[in-house]
């Protein structure tokens, strides 16, 4: 039996690749905005008013005539921040989901089986002249999972290589009885 050679790709594909990669970018970038640019005007509302309440001449907390609070405006203020990054949240995932997605379909073709595979894809690119960051690009595979899949086999493999990725809530924590699949 004869190894089969994977198939090269038209020399075209790399331009193709690239303009995907820049429309994912720009996508991305464009679901950030308005989030962005409300979360700027959260903060610089709490600096003007910080600047007031320095002054004597505003406060953070409003009070009834028996001296209890009824409104507390940087309390407001961080519910609406908290709204904002959960948006930005939710926009990080879907977009890391789809940055690898794009890898996959861009490459899979060319593989054998027609299927993406890490270390195959890495070596197809290679064969074909690229010079992948093969540590990102699986890094990127890891946290696409985690993003698809949430608590798993990927998620304990990233924790072990990049620790800095999760909460810092589980500092310490030792992940695989959680996910022990025994």
């Amino acid at each position: 039996m004869t190894k089969q050679k994977p198939k090269l790709p038209r020399q075209s594909w790399g331009w193709r690749y690239h303009y995907g990669l820049r429309e994912l970018e720009r996508a991305y970038n464009a679901s950030r905005y308005k989030s962005d640019n409300e979360l700027v005007e959260i903060h610089e509302r709490a600096a003007r008013h910080q600047a007031l309440v320095d002054e004597g001449k505003a406060s953070w907390t409003e009070e009834d005539e028996d001296g209890y609070p009824t409104f507390d405006y940087g309390e407001h203020l961080g519910e609406q921040a908290y709204e904002e990054e959960q948006v930005l949240r939710l926009v990080r995932g879907a977009f890391v989901i789809s940055l690898h997605h794009y890898l996959e379909t861009a490459i899979g073709p060319y593989l054998k089986g027609r299927r993406y595979e890490h270390d195959g894809a890495m070596a197809w690119l290679r064969e074909v002249g690229w010079e992948p960051d093969e540590g990102a690009l699986d890094i990127l595979r890891l946290v696409a999972n985690c993003a698809k899949h949430g608590e798993g086999k990927s998620a304990i493999e990233l924790y072990a290589r990049r620790p800095d990725l999760f909460d810092e809530r589980i500092e310490g924590c030792d992940l695989t009885p959680i996910f022990s699949t025994s």
